[in-house]
């Protein structure tokens, strides 16, 4: 059978430039990006295949100090034309005027401010690690700005944050919310730009979500000198129980730091609290063992 048309999946603007991004519906395809370096790969349902599960160790970072000096980035663009008809929400959401991002592959959902953008309940989206193994996330959410990207060559809209649903191979929802933390912070990997990211990785918090009481981690990361974006990003892992023994479901969300329009912490928080089932059992594959999932 031959193989399916190339489609690229977008690119992650302002978030970084790892060694590989995908994103997609359809099966796993591959594209060579001459001009950036990179392979984009996109993909549809998760691969029946290992994917790359977060260590339960942090790794521990340098200290806070390290991180290197803010940069002016741009404020104000020109105008971009408006995005594509939104993606409809599938379930009620919990808090009026958000609408609720869903994981089919998971069936978990969680609401996002009316900003964001949903991504097809179906859609994968990950990057490629440096051992080469798919590090993934479902119930996709974007929030862009304004502004165009500060990255060169990328003509999309700067992303601030962008968020989905994860697992995690423990029950320890602290163990898991910093692993997956510690993980996704691969995410912001530059392979044009000498030196790599400096993680540091906050205390667990607890937290209480619609789907139960779990743990939020956050990776706090400098990018090295020459990064385009802003110099300093985060990644929030949120961990709750799945009623797997041994399993976690986790709520990932990338974003930029001190920039116009960034996400707030406070923001952040409400999303982690709507982290719920979405209730859509019938819509959860019975081939699939997926890891992390309220299916």
């Amino acid at each position: 059978m031959g193989s399916p048309p190339v489609t690229p999946g977008p690119r992650p603007g302002g978030l970084g430039r790892s060694g590989a991004w995908f994103a997609g519906i359809a099966a796993f395809l591959v594209v060579a990006l001459i001009a950036v370096g990179v392979v984009l790969v996109s993909g549809g349902p998760a691969p029946a295949g290992p994917v790359a599960q977060p260590a339960v160790s942090p790794i521990p970072g340098p200290p806070t100090s390290a991180r290197p000096p803010d940069s002016a980035l741009p404020s104000s663009a020109p105008p971009f034309p408006s995005p594509s008809a939104p993606t409809p929400a599938l379930i009620p959401s919990s808090l009026p005027g958000w609408p609720a991002a869903v994981s089919t592959t998971r069936n978990a959902g969680y609401d996002v401010p009316p900003t964001w953008e949903l991504k097809s309940p179906t859609l994968i989206r990950g990057f490629m690690d440096a051992a080469g193994e798919r590090v993934v996330m479902s119930g996709v959410a974007m929030y862009e700005a304004a502004a165009p990207s500060p990255c060169p060559g990328f003509d999309e809209r700067y992303v601030l944050a962008w968020s989905g649903v994860t697992g995690a191979p423990t029950d320890d929802t602290a163990a898991a919310a910093a692993g997956v933390a510690t993980l996704w912070s691969g995410a912001f990997d530059d392979i044009d730009v000498p030196g790599a990211p400096q993680v540091v990785l906050s205390p667990s918090t607890d937290v209480a979500a619609v789907g139960g009481r779990g743990s939020h981690v956050v990776a706090e990361i400098a990018m090295p000198a020459g990064s385009c974006g802003s110099p300093r990003k985060a990644v929030h892992a949120v961990a709750v129980p799945s009623g797997a023994p041994g399993e976690s479901v986790v709520l990932v969300l990338l974003a930029e730091r001190d920039v116009p329009g960034a996400v707030t912490d406070a923001e952040v928080g409400l999303i982690a609290s709507t982290l719920r089932p979405a209730g859509l059992e019938e819509r959860c594959d019975p081939t699939r063992d997926v890891l992390g999932s309220w299916c």
